[in-house]
């Protein structure tokens, strides 16, 4: 597909490579929120990847995020550089739906149908790309498919966010795929399990093996006010509980698949420990605390609070190394 002269790929772009001479190797990750912006910077040192700096910022519009950017990019040297874009809540869409029987060639077509009445904005607008289920459904053995959109106005927009920059923009991520390779990261992940990050006032959980995403769910929840009184610990605990049993339940209703009782903690602001010792109570799982200051290669140190909040603009910088299957 072609967008103003790039080569739309979603998640979402892949762009022709840049040859310049002298331009720095590796990859930035960015990802904003409506009062901060999170940006990573790495690259593979051999067969590990390390990330060279980070920054975390307070920044509530547009001027002033550019300024951090760009302010990064000056004192890191890293004009020209790629970057990864993550998208966030709101700015996207996800449905799980059945992948049309048609001819490969009039995919695209039939799942504009398709979404027609399920994305919040003329599907005729949309930029489309979909990722399979890695099974397919027990009763009819139908694939599944994932499929992405958004608005085909978000690249201009973004592109003129970076451009001062000088960054060039080589993907537009979402939230989910960028969990699911970090979580890939993990050991305990080949096998199977759940992954669940937590921001402050939603949530996503992951079921993914083999660096693949099974399934994935969205979920509004409060989890910032984890610890400060016992009866709305237990309330969001049952909820959390709940979203990963029904998850499980899933899987193995719809597909006949099983996912190892297996759950990795992504960093977050919220005590994990609360977490932990909950999951292992209500639903009998074997919790682990994935930290990615034990999987990939910091060099400047990181505390936990700062993983939890820079996750996704670090996340991001994966895609340039995802494993392709």
């Amino acid at each position: 597909m072609e967008d103003g002269g790039a080569e739309v790929k979603w998640r979402f772009i892949g762009r022709k490579k840049d040859n310049k001479k002298g331009k720095k190797e590796g990859i930035v990750g960015i990802y904003e929120t409506p009062k901060s912006i999170a940006i990573a910077y790495a690259l593979a040192v051999g067969s590990k990847i390390t990330v060279r700096s980070y920054v975390l910022q307070q920044a509530e519009d547009l001027t002033a995020k550019q300024a951090v950017l760009q302010q990064f990019v000056t004192e890191q040297g890293l004009q020209g550089v790629h970057c990864s874009y993550v998208l966030s809540p709101g700015e996207y869409n996800l449905n799980l739906v059945d992948e049309p029987t048609v001819p490969k060639e009039e995919v695209a077509k039939a799942l504009r149908w398709v979404l027609k009445d399920l994305v919040n904005f003329p599907v005729e607008d949309a930029i489309l790309d979909t990722f399979e289920l890695p099974f397919v459904r027990a009763r009819d053995n139908t694939k599944m498919i994932y499929a992405a959109t958004m608005r085909k106005e978000m690249i201009p927009k973004i592109e003129a966010f970076i451009a001062p920059s000088t960054l060039v923009l080589k993907f537009i991520d979402i939230p989910e795929l960028v969990l699911k390779n970090v979580v890939g990261l993990h050991p305990q992940e080949a096998k199977g399990c759940a992954f669940l990050y937590l921001g402050p006032k939603s949530g996503r959980l992951i079921l993914s093996r083999n660096q693949q995403l099974c399934i994935t769910r969205a979920f509004e929840l409060k989890a910032d006010d984890l610890g400060k009184d016992p009866i709305r610990d237990a309330k969001i605990l049952d909820a959390l509980s709940l979203e990963i049993q029904r998850s499980n339940d899933y899987i193995g209703s719809v597909f006949r698949q099983n996912i190892p009782n297996v759950i990795i903690l992504a960093p977050t602001l919220t005590n994990r420990n609360i977490l932990q010792e909950s999951f292992k109570s209500s639903l009998g799982s074997e919790v682990f605390l994935l930290r990615l200051s034990e999987l990939l290669t910091f060099e400047k140190a990181v505390k936990e609070e700062e993983e939890a909040e820079a996750l996704l603009a670090i996340g991001a910088v994966l895609r340039a190394w995802e494993k392709v299957a």
